[in-house]
This record gives structure tokens, C-alpha cells and sequence, in this order.
């Protein structure tokens, strides 16, 4: 009986000290006292750079491709 009371009071002061661990932590990210934690990383400017090179390189195809089959019907 001794043994499960000082099991429960250990796990009860551990979700206590959580609680308020989370507490004083959201406090310091709304004060803007620390950083806010990165779930994810932001993709950097150079992905989209690629991507409009790769439209770029799609447009030109498409326009190869009209004055190709318009030089075949118009000689």
C-alpha cells in the first residue's frame, strides 16, 4: 500500500511540473521571450525558382511545338 502512495504522488508531481513546464514555455512564446519551435522547414526560395524555370522550359516547348505544326500547314 506504501508503495503505490509514493508512485502516485511521484507521478502526480511529474504531471504537475509538465504542466506548468508547458505553461511557462507557451508564456515565453507568446512574450516573445523564445523562438517558436520549427515543426517544419520552410522551402527555400531556390525550389521556387526552379519550378518557374521549369514552366519556362514547358512555355517554350509549347511554342516550339504550335510553330512546328504551323510551318507544316502553312509552307
Amino acid at each position: 500500500m506504501n508503495l503505490k502512495k509514493i508512485v502516485g504522488s511521484i507521478l502526480l508531481i511529474s504531471g504537475v511540473l509538465i504542466i506548468f513546464w508547458t505553461i511557462y514555455s507557451s508564456y515565453n512564446i507568446f512574450t516573445a521571450k523564445s523562438d517558436i519551435p520549427e515543426m517544419f522547414k520552410i522551402e527555400e526560395e531556390t525550389t521556387l525558382l526552379k519550378e518557374k524555370v521549369k514552366i519556362q522550359d514547358t512555355q517554350e516547348q509549347m511554342a516550339e511545338a504550335i510553330s512546328e505544326q504551323i510551318e507544316k500547314i502553312i509552307p
